[in-house]
């Protein structure tokens, strides 16, 4: 993990890259437990989220300042790019085909939910301004790229990390 002060922007917990699904809200409660009242933010993906959402019980029954804000795209969304890229879009147990419904999930667990309303950009202020744990649903197209990222077989200096590289590489 690495752990780095940066100034006023307070800690910042990573895999350091390493794509751990399910990482994201089991390290942002060690991050509040750590560090008090302070606010933290956890910006994840649906399939992620869902490999450790039992944890929503952990985040209640603390009662921990986490706002999580999950990116869904219906699918195992870097599991679906890769295929994409280097399988000829050959896809396999990737998509949901059952949408999950966070925001009544969450409730369910006692966790304030949102869905994210593109027309009122500023909810999200408001969202992140409120005491207490919270989940705000954005949805995504599956399309959206996940970048940077490593080909198979290739070393972390061969990194496609824009979305034209990403289609020369199909």
């Amino acid at each position: 993990m690495d752990y780095r002060r940066l100034g006023s922007t307070g800690l910042r917990v990573s895999s350091m890259c390493l794509g751990t699904m399910g990482f994201g809200l089991p390290a942002a409660i060690g991050a509040a437990l750590a560090e008090g009242d302070k606010r933290i933010i956890c910006i994840t993906g649906d399939g992620s989220l869902l490999m450790n959402i039992q944890e929503f019980a952990t985040l209640a029954e603390q009662g921990l300042n986490v706002k999580i804000i999950v990116l869904d795209n219906g699918h195992l969304g870097l599991v679906r790019q890769q295929q994409n890229l280097f399988f000829a879009g050959r896809y396999s147990a990737c998509e949901f085909t059952n949408a999950v419904e966070f925001k009544r999930v969450a409730r369910a667990f006692g966790i304030a939910a949102a869905v994210y309303d593109e027309a009122n950009p500023d909810s999200l202020s408001g969202f992140l301004s409120a005491e207490g744990s919270g989940l705000l649903h954005v949805r995504i197209a599956a399309t959206e790229k996940v970048l940077p990222m490593v080909a198979p077989g290739e070393g972390n200096l061969q990194m496609i990390v824009t979305d034209a590289e990403a289609l020369v590489s199909t």
